[in-house]
């Protein structure tokens, strides 16, 4: 069960290692606020069990919406493939990423009613970044801990940048597995992109 909350969390939380903005300060309190704020809106409408799919769907997106660069995840996570994609596969690439996400994992959270986290740590670092140490508490499951690495740019305000799950970045996991399959399509970006459309799918 710990193994799959933290699958669900990666892929909520994860990684996106790469982004072109400017980024500027943060200041401690802005990133208490910010993971205080998302994980428990996204605790809230992940775990409720009484709540309709097409809802915790809805609630899902909006969460990827509020806090994450899915487009600089998803160029971090093609790694050098990243070049192989033209313009029009790149867009399309980024729908089926997202949508991929909603359907494999919003089903995993209603798993875990009662899951709750509480911030131990929050370091400010000199490239202008934060990291917020959090421990998460999954009744029957155990408890785990999380750092966020949030960096601040512009209108765009805080975003999330990697995960690092009990030492394991979820940024360079979802990597190393995005390059894997690349490989074994032989860099086919349009088989590429049909797979990753049928994963998760019931």
């Amino acid at each position: 069960m710990k193994t799959s909350m933290i699958r669900a969390l990666f892929f909520v939380f994860f990684a996106f290692g790469y982004t072109n903005a400017a980024v500027e300060s943060i200041t401690e309190e802005e990133a208490r606020n910010f993971i205080n704020t998302l994980g428990k809106d996204a605790l809230s409408a992940l775990t409720k069990k009484e709540l309709s799919q097409k809802k915790r769907e809805s609630e899902f997106s909006s969460i990827l919406d509020r806090g994450f660069d899915v487009k600089a995840m998803g160029r971090f996570c093609l790694g050098r493939y990243w070049r192989n994609f033209n313009k029009e596969q790149r867009k399309q690439y980024f729908v089926t990423l997202k949508n991929m996400l909603i359907r494999s994992y919003v089903g995993k959270f209603a798993n875990f009613p009662g899951a709750n986290f509480r911030i131990s740590k929050i370091d400010i670092s000199s490239d202008l970044g934060a990291t917020v140490l959090t421990a998460v508490d999954c009744p029957g499951s155990g408890s785990f801990n999380v750092g966020w690495r949030l960096y601040k740019a512009g209108e765009r305000g805080i975003r999330i940048t990697d995960v690092v799950v009990d030492g394991i970045s979820m940024s360079i996991t979802q990597r190393s597995e995005f390059v894997s399959v690349m490989s074994g399509v032989n860099n086919n970006v349009e088989e590429f992109i049909k797979r990753l459309s049928k994963v998760g799918e019931k």
